[in-house]
């Protein structure tokens, strides 16, 4: 408890609607941008 726990999406949306030019581009840098989140959040957790 208390670590890293994940993005706030709230400013993330904004992002996306401003770059993706199609429905399928914003889910698809969406799940991309989630999977990176999952990736840095196992590295962070990581015990030495």
């Amino acid at each position: 408890m208390g670590g890293p726990t994940g993005l706030d999406y709230s400013s993330l949306y904004p992002l996306l609607d401003r770059v993706a030019t199609s429905a399928t581009e914003w889910e698809e840098m969406f799940s991309d941008i989630q999977l990176l989140e999952l990736e840095a959040l196992a590295a962070m957790n990581e015990k030495d």
